[in-house]
């Protein structure tokens, strides 16, 4: 036999996932904002070379801050952009392998 949730327990529930996806929403605004931050204080010669990169417009369209500030950070420190994508490859493996673990741990 199931029992229904009380139209108090409802309410609740609702309240507290409006509540969640409203912060879900400012932190995609947030993150966007932030990359376009990152962005703007990049040269002209490494928003280029950024934007050789294979996976630049994924990942811009995306707003994925965290790749950008590691690109940044492989490209100012002598990295040669053909080296980037097996960078990116480890760093891509790394956060699969990391997911994956807290999954795993988590049931």
């Amino acid at each position: 036999m199931v029992t229904q949730p009380s139209s108090i327990i409802m309410k609740r529930y609702e309240a507290k996932y409006k509540k969640f996806l409203d912060r879900q929403d400012k932190m995609e605004e947030n993150m966007t904002k932030l990359y376009y931050l990152i962005w703007g204080q990049c040269t002209e010669a490494l928003q280029a070379a950024l934007k050789g990169i294979d996976d630049f417009q994924v990942k811009e369209s995306a707003f994925d801050t965290k790749w950008l500030l590691d690109i940044i950070k492989l490209l100012s420190s002598g990295i040669k952009q053909s080296m980037v994508s097996i960078f990116e490859s480890a760093h891509r493996a790394g956060r699969q392998f990391s997911t994956s673990d807290r999954r795993r741990t988590s049931q």
